[in-house]
């Protein structure tokens, strides 16, 4: 029979999302560790793994004992293990809250940093969990280093708080390859709050991630990891929608829109089709905030700049979820129509259109070499700047390809092209 099993971490209790002006009680992380006991008890999970930062370390004491020790007794009655182990957020809190003489259903695995192993029987059917803790805020060093762990023909799932291939990190670094050197099927990681499948085979390697987004930089599906143990050689991964905060960035092709009318009607369809496309995986979400992004061609950048400036305001509460627009960014080419008759007047529009159709047709033309050689002087200056010196490692702040060069000169073109061409037509 399989056991089912709910791993998550990263849930920084004490914490709220950025970017909202609301103080609803879901945009709180507490309110998603208390989502996340209900789910285990009701939802027929047999074990819940904690991977470290459960706790922030911020507001550890104040905002997140209440809520973690209502949330174990909870467990404890439904009798339901957990197996958990600490970051660098809550090395100590959680040691502190977690009364092993208390709770004999949870199971706080590699304390002051000493790697431990825990079998236990599920459905008829033996596990393993290897686990190691930080004992301390931080770990420069690769603790699998100190691993040693004896095979066993039963499934075993090693829980881990690391920087994962990031050598000089303060968290525990650890490179992908050297979990292949231990007799463990599935590794659940910590740290990171994306969440993401590092490795998909034996041993598959997974980072749950934080189950709340926090900032518009945690974009994404983010929520716990449902693991199906079948037997040893048959785990199974899958990422179940759970924040109540999404953030993502849409971006909409404004090309061939005329008016600020249409421009509205484009926009606000975009953002409802997306709703409409992404319903399943917004499940549980109660807050989209969205980063628009404009791209396409149009006549007058200035003008859409103009009628976007309302849209920021955009707010959109329906019965299941409340969306709003954060900020807007712009990509968009000034649509310039006749070139090549441009390219032939003997004046400043005729010379950025003449430049334009060489950088299109991969010709070259005296001011285009020209704009070229001062593009990469002064690029090469900036590389040499004394204010980039500590930023600077194996690469070059900028790059001095000449495809580069022509990238930005033909956006500049075109830009001083259509402002010449929209001041021409207002006289």
């Amino acid at each position: 029979m399989s056991v089912k099993i709910l791993a998550t971490g990263d849930i920084h209790i004490g914490k709220k999302s950025t970017a909202l002006t609301t103080n609803a009680k879901e945009i709180a992380t507490k309110h998603t560790w208390d989502q996340i006991i209900n789910k285990v008890i009701h939802d027929d999970f047999d074990v819940l793994v904690l991977t470290g930062d459960i706790v922030d370390r911020d507001n550890r004491y104040f905002e997140a004992v209440g809520p973690l020790q209502t949330g174990f007794n909870k467990l404890c009655e439904a009798g339901i293990p957990v197996f958990l182990i600490s970051g660098n957020h809550d090395y100590d809190v959680l040691r502190q809250t977690v009364d092993q003489t208390k709770y004999k259903n949870i199971h706080f695995l590699g304390v002051n940093g000493q790697w431990e192993t825990k079998t236990i029987t599920i459905n008829g059917q033996e596990i393993r969990f290897v686990g190691w803790s930080f004992p301390s805020q931080h770990v420069a060093t690769n603790p699998l280093l100190d691993l040693e762990l004896n095979h066993q023909d039963i499934p075993t799932i090693g829980l881990l708080h690391t920087d994962l291939d990031s050598n000089h990190s303060h968290y525990a670094p650890v490179r992908t390859e050297n979990f292949f050197a231990y007799p463990v099927d599935a590794w659940i990681l910590g740290h990171i709050h994306k969440p993401q499948i590092v490795r998909e085979n034996s041993p598959l390697i997974s980072y749950p991630g934080s189950p709340h987004a926090l900032s518009p930089k945690e974009q994404g599906i983010h929520g716990p990891l449902q693991i199906t143990v079948e037997s040893k050689h048959n785990i199974r991964f899958k990422q179940l929608p759970f924040s109540p905060v999404r953030y993502e960035t849409l971006a909409i092709n404004i090309t061939g829109t005329q008016d600020e009318e249409s421009l509205r009607k484009l926009v606000t369809d975009s953002i409802q089709e997306y709703k409409e496309t992404n319903r399943d995986n917004l499940i549980q979400a109660r807050y989209l905030i969205l980063d628009l992004l404009l791209t396409g061609e149009h006549s007058n950048i200035g003008k859409i700049e103009e009628w976007m400036s309302a849209i920021k305001d955009y707010f959109n509460y329906e019965e299941d979820i409340n969306i709003s627009v954060r900020k807007i960014d712009y990509d968009i080419q000034p649509a310039i129509e006749r070139l090549t008759d441009l390219a032939k007047e003997a004046s400043p529009a005729g010379l950025l259109a003449e430049t334009i159709l060489a950088i299109q047709n991969e010709r070259t033309t005296p001011l285009l070499n020209n704009l070229i050689r001062k593009w990469k002087e002064e690029a090469e200056r900036i590389n040499n700047a004394p204010v980039f010196s500590r930023l600077k490692t194996n690469h070059r702040i900028m790059e001095l390809t000449e495809q580069t060069a022509k990238n930005e000169i033909l956006t500049q073109c075109r830009r001083l092209l259509a402002e010449l061409l929209t001041q021409k037509a207002e006289k």
